[in-house]
Order: C-alpha cells, then sequence, then structure tokens
C-alpha cells in the first residue's frame, strides 16, 4: 500500500498500470472546498489478477486544477512514478500512454470530499 494526498480543491484521477501498460484500476477523488482543503488516499502497489499478483505503478492521469498539489508517497507524483517504473524495469513511456488512454475512458465511482469553514447549523 501506499498513500498519495492531494491538496486544493478540483478533480484529480490516478490510475494504477502494470508493466505491459494495462490500466487495471483508477480512483477519481472530488475536493470542493476552500483552497487549504487536503485529502489521503491509499492504494495498493500489488493488485491481484486472476490467480497471480501483479506489481503496478501509480500514475496521475487526470488533475483538473493545475494549482492542486499532489503527492505520491510523500513525493511529488511526477518522482514517484519514475522511480516506481525502474524499480518494475517498465517502460515510463508505457505507463505515460497507458495514462494518457485512460484519461478518455469514463468513470464510474467517485469519492467527494467537501469542507465548509463553518459548521452547518441547523434551524428549530
Amino acid at each position: 500500500m501506499f498513500e498519495f494526498s492531494v491538496k486544493g480543491p478540483g478533480e484529480v484521477t490516478v490510475g494504477l498500470v502494470d508493466r505491459r501498460g494495462q490500466l487495471l484500476s483508477r480512483k477519481r477523488l472530488v475536493l470542493a472546498g476552500p483552497d487549504t482543503i487536503e485529502a489521503k488516499s491509499r492504494v495498493p502497489l500489488t493488485l491481484r489478477v486472476r490467480d497471480a499478483e501483479v506489481s503496478v505503478v501509480p500514475v496521475l492521469i487526470r488533475r483538473s486544477n493545475e494549482a492542486q498539489v499532489v503527492l505520491f508517497g510523500g513525493l511529488e507524483h511526477v518522482i514517484f512514478t519514475t522511480e516506481r517504473s525502474k524499480e518494475l524495469k517498465a517502460s515510463l513511456s508505457v505507463i505515460e500512454r497507458a495514462a494518457r488512454l485512460g484519461a478518455d475512458e469514463p468513470m464510474e465511482r467517485t469519492l467527494l470530499v467537501s469542507s465548509r469553514r463553518a459548521p452547518v447549523s441547523r434551524r428549530r
């Protein structure tokens, strides 16, 4: 497992790609709130596919707000993706191609994280 974090409002999609360039999983986070909003999520670095364990490379597929800060394992996402690709002896160009193709595919599930500056008051 590894943790990725997002700071700032907007939408982020992270993909998990095997060394052959297959996009095996995606996770989408949508953050709404002040510029200081932050979210963290954990995803595995190994997926079970049929009867085998497959090591994967996390890659940023989409970020709707360029001001958002996205960290993978505490590092800039590009650095983590590059290092993980080398570790698995995967071609970075193959991983990036899978990310580009994944950006064009529709998403099914969404996790929405929102924040308000003040608590919501109830009327009686």
